[in-house]
Order: structure tokens, then C-alpha cells, then sequence
């Protein structure tokens, strides 16, 4: 071959070389720009395999959007189902969440915060007073019906036992003429039929606990709701939470009503452990005492001012239920002092004894979920959610786990979309003023975990809310 001709069949094959290399890197930049749209394209709300243009919540207190020891319709519009319901419909649901809306205004009274105040130089607190409950606002509103959502304040599922319907306070105000006497199985039953759910979600069991809990083991009321259906509400014949076998005979009634009635296509979500929330731990975390070594004493002890200087020198004295009666003793680090009780320490009798810092004047059994009585709602709540993870496990079902999340966002503690969680009242990022229950940002805290879920098991892309958008605890 000549040099020249050579030379051209190389400088050919350099192109043929430079063409190929420039077509490759063409056809790769269409290949990003494709995915770049299918990313965009994910990005669109969806609902994988998840049917819920017609979903069905059955749930308690903490399922209904009760909040600062109240129910309103700011509250009950709030709800996580509420909030997950609307994302639900973001993402393709033909969903009408129809809930059994209460009046505008204060619905029940709920408390709100006032002030700071002072108990002692060592001690402040947040005051709080309580909107005034509505005339109208248990008003019946069954004629609005069928509803999507079947949850109220105060089911304890021992009550749903033994009760008829009418006797569920929050439930009068969706009963149809006739129903008051039907056993919650039966009333469930028609609901169910009525509105033929595509998708029910189950959430009921805390308030078993809770009632025992908050009473301070089941004695007199000491976190007093004003709202007229509770007014003849004996808190004195609560009992210990039902034994693991109880609650999966009640629980499991329930569940056989949903599955009978839909093609088996729901979830259920597992109970939080109620002893994180800061109505039974804000106390303690101030009456803690600490030794000279920074070590954890075992009793609690109250804080008065000497000499400028705040000192834990006053230790508390509780009743405690014991084998042979009721005792007076020192209040060790597991006994926990309820909210109710915070500012009511130290006040000084006509006898001039101080409450709680006498052995002649200890805190009531009410203001005390002693270390007993912790541990057997802390074991309730287990056995209960090991029952309806077997449940789910058995019935095919997806189970949301609120019990971990808890244990993840309050004892823990975390930040979600900036927003710091954990125990502390009312700044804990998830409770309201009550110290139970969620205020409405700690609502869209708990649906988007029940988003994450549904995404995760359907194959879902339901959109998150922005918790920040939602009110949080207002301070003066």
C-alpha cells in the first residue's frame, strides 16, 4: 500500500472511531434524560395496588383526633386518618372521607395554655385553662351518614364488651333511632354493610390502658373532663387492663366483622407505649435526684430554694396499694407522678402539711401510676400488640408499627422535617397540651408514617405531608 492511501484509510477508521464514540455518548445522554423523566414520572402521586376510594377506620381516642383533653372539629379534621385521607385523594383515591364532623368552635372544651407561672423558686410550670364546651356540640349527626370514620374517644374494649352502644358516650352522636341498645359487634356490623369499605384500617386497643393509666391505676378521676357525657363517668370502678386472651377474643370480634364484609383488604396498626408520653413522665424528669457523683437516686425528691441555690432536699411521699391495704412510703424513681399532680405538690393544707412531703399527707393513689401498676400497662400493651401482630400475620393483613415509631420519636427522641420529637410536654413535637394526646402537626407526624407503610406494602406513592404547616402547641 502507498503511503498516502494509508494515511486516508486510517484517518477513515479515526472517524468511523470519533462517529461511534459520539453516537454512544448520544444515545447514553437519551438514556439519562428517559430515566430523568421516569424519576419525574415516579415523583407523581399513585396508589399501586392500594384501593381506597372507600376507606373505613375503626379506631379510639388516639384514632379520633381527640387532643388537649378535648374534642373539636380543628382536632377531629386533624386526625392522622383525616390528614392520610387527604393525601389518599392526592394520590388518585375517588375518596370522600366523610367523619361525623363536630360543630364549629370549641366542641367539648380543650385545654389551652395561659401563662407561666411559679410553684416554688425552683420550679415553673405552664398554665392552663380550658375553652368553654359548646352548648350544641354532641349534637346527632347520624343523618350525614354513611361514615368513613367509625372512631370516637373512650372505647375501651372492655366497655365494648359489656356496653351497649348508648352507653358509649362519644358514640350517641351517630346513632340512628333504635340503635341505642345494640351490642357494638351489632351496630359495627350495619355500619360496615352500609358503606361496603374498599380498605379498613384498625387501631384500637390503647384506650383499654389509657383509662386505667392516667387514673393512676384506676382510681377517682383526676384529670377531669368537663364535657356532659362523661360527667357520670365512675372512674373508681376502672379496672387493670384485660388480660392478652380478653383482648384477642374482643379484638378478633371486630376484625371478623371488617374481613366478612370486604375481600379481606385492610391494615392494622399496633399500639404505642402509652407510659413514654409525658403526662406520666414530665414529673418525674423534675423530681429526679442526683448524688454527688451524678448517679440517679432511687427516690424522688422535690426542689425548695436555700441560700439562692435550688436544692432536691424534700422527698415524696405516695399512697401505694399493697397486698395488705394501702401504704404510705417514699416514692422511688419507677413510681411515676402524674401531670395532674406537678403543681399540686407542695401545696399546704389547713394543718399546715405540705402535699406530698409528708408521710402524714402523701400524693393520692390518683396522682400516682406506681411501679406496679406501670408495669402492668407497659405488659398489656405488649401482649395486646403481640396478639394483633399474630393477627395480621394470620389474615394476610399489612401491619403499620406505631409501636416502634413511638419508641423511635419519644423515647428516643428524634428530628423529623426539622422538627425535634420526644418526651417533653408540650415541646416534646408530638403532644398537645394534655400530655397524651397529638396536637395536629404530631397527627401528620404519625399519617405519614402510616403513608410510609401503605407506600411500602402496595407499592405506593402516596404523597408526605409537610408537618410544619400544622399547629403545634401555642404558647402567649
Amino acid at each position: 500500500m502507498r503511503p498516502e492511501n494509508h494515511y486516508k484509510t486510517s484517518s477513515y477508521i479515526s472517524g468511523m472511531k470519533q462517529s461511534l464514540i459520539i453516537s454512544i455518548c448520544f444515545f447514553v445522554l437519551l438514556l439519562a434524560i428517559s430515566s430523568c423523566r421516569e424519576d419525574f414520572a415516579l415523583d407523581e402521586p399513585f396508589l399501586g395496588a392500594l384501593d381506597a376510594d372507600e376507606l373505613l377506620l375503626i379506631g379510639d381516642s388516639y384514632a379520633s383526633g381527640y387532643s388537649a383533653d378535648g374534642w373539636s372539629l380543628q382536632s377531629q379534621s386533624s386526625s392522622a386518618a383525616a390528614q392520610l385521607a387527604s393525601q389518599l385523594e392526592s394520590a388518585g383515591a375517588e375518596l370522600d372521607f366523610r367523619q361525623a364532623a363536630l360543630p364549629a368552635g370549641n366542641g367539648s372544651g380543650q385545654l389551652y395554655v395561659i401563662g407561666n407561672d411559679t410553684i416554688t423558686a425552683c420550679l415553673d410550670y405552664w398554665q392552663m385553662d380550658r375553652t368553654s364546651a359548646d352548648p350544641n356540640w354532641n349534637v346527632n349527626v347520624s343523618a350525614a351518614g354513611p361514615f368513613n370514620d367509625l372512631s370516637a374517644p373512650f372505647l375501651p374494649l372492655s366497655n365494648l364488651a359489656d356496653s351497649s352502644v348508648g352507653d358509649l358516650a362519644y358514640l350517641e352522636r351517630i346513632l340512628n333511632a333504635g340503635e341505642e341498645g345494640l351490642p357494638y359487634k351489632e351496630f359495627l356490623q350495619g355500619r360496615v354493610e352500609a358503606l361496603s369499605p374498599s380498605f379498613f384500617m384498625l387501631w384500637m386497643g390503647l384506650d383499654e390502658v389509657l383509662y386505667y393509666a392516667k387514673s393512676g391505676g384506676g382510681y377517682l378521676d383526676n384529670y377531669s373532663t368537663t364535657t356532659p357525657p362523661l360527667a357520670n363517668l365512675i372512674w373508681s370502678d376502672v379496672s387493670a387492663p384485660m388480660s392478652k386472651n380478653e383482648f384477642l377474643a374482643e379484638y378478633e370480634a371486630i376484625l371478623s366483622v371488617l374481613l366478612q364484609n370486604n375481600d379481606g383488604s385492610g391494615c392494622l396498626i399496633t399500639l404505642p407505649d402509652a407510659i413514654l408520653f409525658p403526662y406520666f413522665t414530665y414529673s418525674n424528669a423534675h423530681f429526679h435526684k442526683l448524688d454527688e457523683q451524678n448517679q440517679l437516686i432511687d427516690s424522688l425528691f422535690w426542689s425548695t430554694a436555700i441560700a439562692d441555690s435550688c436544692v432536691k432536699n424534700s422527698p415524696i411521699w405516695i399512697q401505694k396499694s399493697t397486698s395488705s391495704g394501702i401504704d404510705t412510703v417514699l416514692a422511688s424513681t419507677e413510681d411515676l407522678i402524674l401531670l395532674s399532680a406537678f403543681d399540686k405538690v407542695g401545696e399546704v393544707n389547713a394543718a399546715g402539711l405540705a402535699y406530698g412531703l409528708s408521710a402524714n399527707y402523701p400524693l393520692l393513689n390518683a396522682h400516682v401510676l406506681d411501679e406496679e401498676e406501670k408495669e402492668d400497662c407497659r405488659d398489656a400493651i405488649s401482649d395486646y400488640n403481640a396478639q394483633i401482630e399474630s393477627l395480621a400475620e394470620e389474615f394476610s393483613l399489612p401491619l403499620i408499627d406505631m409501636s416502634s415509631f413511638f419508641d423511635e420519636s419519644v423515647r428516643n427522641g428524634t428530628y423529623y422535617e426539622g422538627i425535634k420529637t420526644g418526651s417533653d410536654h408540650l415541646t416534646g413535637g408530638i403532644f398537645g397540651t394534655d400530655g397524651i394526646y397529638p396536637h395536629p402537626r404530631g397527627q401528620a407526624i404519625i399519617a405519614n408514617r402510616m403513608a410510609e407503610s401503605l407506600n411500602s406494602h402496595f407499592n405506593a406513592g402516596i404523597p408526605l405531608i409537610q408537618p410544619n404547616d400544622l399547629e403545634a402547641v401555642l404558647f402567649p
